[in-house]
């Protein structure tokens, strides 16, 4: 290879391994790749297509040197899959810069616009389904030189990898959109129950709070940080060992899922006393926790009651030990068996 034209190609490839390490929308990757081919070779004009995610059509990714008037035509054209079957990968680079292989009406398509197709070469993921083609055309009909298809094939492998890190990442958005909808209606569900609910990215260590969640300890919607070691300074001291050991007991599988009653520190510093419950609904291969979801219900008022109750209970319990005698509470039950439910310290002296 000519030592200018190398440099050009490298300096190509860094320039479009630096949009895709970015993170640059897959129009610029697409374009750039395009732009770098057609100034390697000026007689050849680019088109990247992306095929949809059914796999039964075509739609322009990137062709800024080809006529308007072909691009509306290629736009959305069906493709022959029997064509383009997927293959080893192996086997796909022995064929993929062989002409023969590429479809006949996509090449008549060309023609009736005044372009002869060059080189059409599949873009594949790493697991070998195919994502697209890329197509060199000139208005000659001279076939591709060996320099014109090893530079193409260079940039195929890049566009292959943009092409599948966008998918990755519009996989990964919707799914987090779905994930921040249904949150949302889960917390609205339960709004002014006493009750918020708690999204908790394990592998990241973030952890999302509902708006109900923030108020029910006073907080406004800016005040609580999403990060899980900030939620842990409001846990009170005395039951922050048993939180964590609790919580560490599910991730590690040993619990069906999360509950734990203790107290959460409020905006005003005062504590509400609270029954935590959650589980983990995502794991990965190695059974590692990667998401949880829970709730936190305020048990304030049900704690104080019960201590009341228990209060009054022991107030009874110690008059009637001091009544002479004992005081007992005989219970007899509709199937005829009979027990006593309590008796007081005098029966000991009977």
């Amino acid at each position: 290879m000519d030592p200018d034209l190398h440099r050009k190609l490298l300096d190509a490839n860094k320039s479009i391994l630096a949009n895709i390490a970015r993170g640059a929308p897959l129009i610029e990757t697409l374009t750039s790749i395009v732009n770098g081919i057609e100034a390697l070779h000026h007689e050849l004009s680019v088109a990247i297509l992306l095929l949809d995610e059914q796999g039964k059509r075509l739609h322009l990714g990137a062709a800024p040197g080809l006529p308007p008037s072909y691009l509306r035509a290629l736009d959305t054209a069906a493709i022959d899959r029997a064509a383009w079957a997927d293959r080893p990968a192996a086997d796909a680079a022995l064929e993929q810069v062989d002409e023969g292989q590429f479809w006949q009406g996509f090449r008549e398509m060309a023609l009736q616009h005044g372009l002869h197709v060059r080189l059409a070469v599949p873009l594949y993921s790493a697991t070998t389904r195919m994502l697209g083609i890329l197509g060199a055309y000139s208005h000659t009909a001279e076939p591709a030189s060996g320099l014109q298809r090893q530079s193409i094939l260079d940039m195929t492998a890049l566009a292959s990898i943009a092409i599948e890190r966008s998918a990755d990442e519009a996989r990964i958005s919707r799914t987090e959109k779905s994930r921040h909808e249904d949150f949302t209606r889960m917390a609205l569900a339960i709004d002014g129950s006493g009750t918020g609910i708690w999204d908790r990215n394990v592998a990241t260590g973030e952890i999302h709070y509902s708006s109900g969640w923030k108020a029910l300890f006073g907080y406004a919607e800016d005040e609580v940080t999403n990060r899980i070691e900030d939620s842990y300074t409001r846990v009170h001291p005395d039951e922050l060992a048993y939180v964590q050991s609790t919580m560490q007991a599910h991730f590690e599988q040993q619990t069906e899922s999360y509950a734990v009653e203790h107290r959460l520190r409020c905006k005003d510093g005062s504590y509400k006393w609270v029954s935590s419950r959650g589980k983990v609904v995502s794991r990965d291969s190695d059974g590692k926790p990667l998401r949880m979801i829970g709730t936190t219900t305020d048990i304030t008022a049900m704690r104080a009651l019960s201590e009341r109750l228990q209060q009054s209970v022991d107030l009874i319990t110690s008059l009637t030990n001091e009544v002479p005698g004992f005081v007992f509470q005989y219970r007899l039950l509709p199937n005829g068996h009979a027990y006593f439910s309590y008796a007081s310290e005098g029966i000991r002296d009977t």
